[in-house]
């Protein structure tokens, strides 16, 4: 178990949870989709329950995500910067590539915008 708290992609700190509260929510889970599905058959409640029990990403995972989400946008945007500068330098037209450049740019500043109703 991780003693230290975890700081999200937002930066905001959160307690990881312990591998009892996990254990506890799983069990939860699994009750009440056995209480939605009684009544049906067989195979579906398997089906049902299986797709229950898949566990959400854990904090590190999310974290790992983030971070090839951003570093590819990133990336993608500098490739797009440095084939306008190219361009430009030949004399051909930029205007595909500048809007290619602003949609990531766009994409990448939204990622960390706070959502409405989130305050901030």
């Amino acid at each position: 178990m991780i003693e230290e708290g975890i700081l999200n992609a937002s930066g905001a700190s959160r307690e990881p949870e312990s591998e009892e509260r996990i254990e506890e929510r799983r069990k939860e889970t699994i009750r009440e989709a056995l209480e939605r599905t009684e009544g049906e058959d067989d195979s579906r409640r398997a089906e049902i329950i299986a797709e229950a029990m898949l566990a959400e990403p854990g904090p590190e995972t999310t974290d790992w995500l983030w971070r090839i989400l951003v570093g590819g946008l990133l990336f993608l945007m500098f490739l797009a910067l440095a084939g306008i500068i190219a361009l430009d330098a030949a004399g051909k037209g930029t205007q595909v590539l500048m809007t290619i450049f602003a949609a990531l740019l766009g994409g990448l500043l939204g990622l960390f915008v706070p959502g409405p109703g989130r305050g901030g």
